[in-house]
This record gives structure tokens, C-alpha cells and sequence, in this order.
């Protein structure tokens, strides 16, 4: 498939999760050779362009040896799954040992199906690239010692949390600039010329296998993030960015694969400018997703729906926020693309009908009136030129 939309929606899948939950459904293994037709049709819902097969790869015994042993990991397993059992904990899918599909997935031959499976359905597929770490046991650790951020022994006793002893060497763990270090994987160099070439070959690889890559925390291969984080450690910095230099190198053979970058600190445009394609705020991910409490209340994301012939709404994003009693109920919705946008957003709370609400736009000083069963059903009208906003409160 050529020609991806100029806003792709990507759906993301657990690989591990979403195959354990088919395996026990179907009382066998199933592997991504096996996936039923029902429920490849499940993974791919209407509207979405891609889907992004997270954690297909290789992972790592050594890392997980390690995140067994790290106390302060393990209490937060047992946070996220009251009654944590052994089995549970497979490892972290950007531990990487190799990119290669794990065996348990079904193996390189079993993504080839998925990636089939996907196109019958009109669906791109995504997978990962993790650029700034590796797993311990990594066949670069013992063969390319040169890709690494390296120390000695007096490193490791100065520092036993952010230094460990693989192969014989003692190597960092990986981290970001702001918090501590990752203690289940090793940290790569980014400046080094052995490293770039080695991540433009893996990436090729990567790229023969899907229709596009997205890589993970992307931002801290830019040169001067890099370099804020480890010094004088990594050597001179180079002259040319990592990223151009290595997406340079993979447009020689995959001209075709789209680039997504994960990135914080408004750094996007900068990542794009660097050759990616599509880049995301992780911030702005990471509370969507969590649905984050705003003060004492209740945040919620909301569903934007459109009409077959005005699919506009997809450049809509809504949230809502209650007080703990239901009371300061408010809805926030952006209008985030360059064109104007309409659509209908349903409001989920269980007592809108029967009563007429009073919208008020704190921020604009409008007021409406509005019947409570059509904001429940089909939801709140809205629309917004390009970059226009509401914050409403509903009385």
C-alpha cells in the first residue's frame, strides 16, 4: 500500500495482552500466525489507518532477571495488578534482546501473516524501534562494545543504580536527562559513527517488515539532548544530527516507510524537520490515556462522533471534568487542525435528561440553553474554526 492520509489514525495494540486474551478465549495458543478473521477485524475498527503491533520483538531474560530483582519495580507491578503472580511479568517489550519477533508471538513468519491480515483490511502496519537502549544480553553488548556508553569500576561503586556489568564491561543504563536511570536496560551512544550505522542497518531491517516504524522517546537522540545528558561521556559531538544521518541512510532502501516520533518537551516540529514523517505529544498521550483527576474532580475523554458525509470531527478532541458530587461540571473541546470542524460529542452523565442545561463558555462569555437528552443523545453540537476552543460549564 502507498499513500498514507495526511492524518493517519493509529490504533495501538498490546501484542502480549491482546494474544494472551485470544488464547484464553480460544483454549490454545494463538500466536499472530492464527489470529481469527472475527478478530483482526476487531483490531482494525473503522477509521483507523494503521495499526501499531506494540512489543512484537525478542525479550530479554537478562532484563528481566533484573526487573525481578529491582524492589522499587516490583511494588509497582504489585500496584498495577493486585495479586502479581511470577508468570505475569514476561518483561518489558523495550527491553529488546533482538528485532526479531519473539517465538512466543509465532516469529518472523507468523508478523508476516499479520501484516497480510492487515492490508486484506485496508490497515498499515507499525512497529517499534527503541534507539537510545538495548537489553543486557543484546548481541551488541558482547560484539560491539563500541556502541555503548562505557565506564569502570570506579563508575559502578560511585554509582551502582545508574552502572551494571554486562559481558565483562561495565556499561550505563539507559536514561533521559530528567529522571533516573532505566535499570533493566544498557545505554547506546549516540554519537557514536559504529552506533548510527548499526541503528540505519536495524531500522532497514525493521522497515522490510512493515509499513512504518515509530521510535520510541525519539527526542533524546537529538545532539544537544544527548549531549545535556551525558557530557563529555560520549565523546565530540558530531556535526551532523542522528536523526538526519540515519533516516538519511534508510531512504536508500525504504524510501516508502513512514516515521512516527514519540516526543516530549514540544520538540515534534524539530523531530520533523529531522525527517520524520508523523510525531506525537507523549504528554498530552500519556493523560489521554491515563485519564488524569484535575484537582479534586473526575477527567474524563470524550467521543467525538461525525456524520458519513463530514468526518471532520476527527480534528476534534474533548474531555470533560466533575466535581467528586457531580457538581463544576465543565467540557473542553479543541479544534486542533487548520481547517473547521464540526461534530457531535454525547455527555455521559447519567442525569442530563429530562431538565434544560445553561452552557455557559467561560472564556468567550456566551450562554446557550440545551435540552439534557440530546447533550446524552447524539451529544453536544459543536463547531469550531481552525484553532478555536469552548470551555463550557454546564448549570
Amino acid at each position: 500500500m502507498t499513500g498514507w492520509p495526511e492524518k493517519p489514525v493509529i490504533y495501538e495494540v498490546n501484542t502480549a495482552v491482546w494474544l494472551d486474551e485470544l488464547s484464553q478465549t480460544a483454549g490454545r495458543r494463538v500466536t499472530l500466525a492464527d489470529v481469527a478473521a472475527c478478530d483482526w477485524d476487531a483490531a482494525t475498527p473503522a477509521g483507523a489507518d494503521a495499526v501499531w503491533l506494540m512489543g512484537v520483538w525478542e525479550r530479554s531474560p537478562a532484563g528481566l532477571a533484573l526487573a525481578a530483582g529491582n524492589a522499587e519495580l516490583q511494588a509497582s507491578f504489585r500496584d498495577a495488578l493486585p495479586g502479581l503472580r511470577p508468570e505475569d511479568v514476561i518483561g518489558s517489550p523495550y527491553c529488546v534482546r533482538r528485532y526479531v519477533v519473539d517465538a512466543a508471538f509465532g516469529g518472523p513468519v507468523a508478523l508476516a501473516a499479520a501484516r497480510a491480515a492487515l492490508a486484506e483490511r485496508g490497515a498499515r502496519l507499525i512497529l517499534d524501534y527503541v534507539p537510545n537502549h538495548v537489553a543486557p544480553d543484546h548481541p551488541w553488548v558482547r560484539g560491539n562494545p563500541e556502541l555503548f556508553m562505557r565506564g569502570d569500576e570506579h563508575d559502578i561503586e560511585a554509582d551502582p543504580a545508574g552502572w551494571l556489568v554486562a559481558a565483562g564491561q561495565v556499561l550505563a543504563h539507559g536514561r533521559d536527562p530528567y529522571f533516573p536511570p532505566w535499570p533493566d536496560v544498557v545505554q547506546l551512544n549516540a554519537f557514536a559513527a559504529a552506533m548510527r550505522a548499526e541503528t540505519a542497518r536495524t531500522l532497514a531491517d525493521i522497515a522490510s517488515q512493515c509499513d512504518g516504524i515509530r521510535c520510541d522517546m525519539a527526542m533524546l537522540m537529538i545532539n544537544r539532548i544527548f549531549a545535556r545528558t551525558w557530557g563529555s561521556r560520549a565523546g565530540p559531538e558530531p556535526a551532523e544530527e542522528f536523526w538526519p544521518a540515519v533516516i538519511g541512510q534508510l531512504r536508500t532502501q525504504h524510501p516508502e516507510t513512514v516515521l512516527v516520533a514519540e516526543a516530549y518537551w514540544d520538540l515534534e516540529w524539530e523531530l520533523q524537520q529531522q525527517g520524520f514523517d508523523f510525531c506525537y505529544d507523549k504528554r498530552l498521550y500519556d493523560r489521554i490515556v491515563a485519564g488524569h483527576r484535575v484537582r479534586a474532580g473526575a477527567w474524563r475523554l470524550l467521543e467525538v462522533g461525525g456524520w458519513p458525509d463530514n468526518q471532520s470531527c476527527r480534528n476534534l478532541v474533548a474531555w470533560s471534568w466533575s466535581g467528586d458530587r457531580g457538581s463544576d461540571r465543565h467540557v473542553v473541546v479543541v479544534n486542533l487542525s487548520a481547517e473547521p470542524a464540526q461534530g457531535r460529542i454525547p455527555l455521559d452523565w447519567t442525569d442530563l435528561r429530562g431538565r434544560t442545561w445553561c452552557l455557559t463558555d467561560l472564556l468567550q462569555g456566551s450562554m446557550f440553553n440545551s435540552d439534557g437528552g440530546e447533550l446524552a443523545d447524539p451529544g453536544l453540537f459543536v463547531a469550531l474554526e481552525s484553532g478555536q476552543f469552548h470551555l463550557l460549564a454546564l448549570r
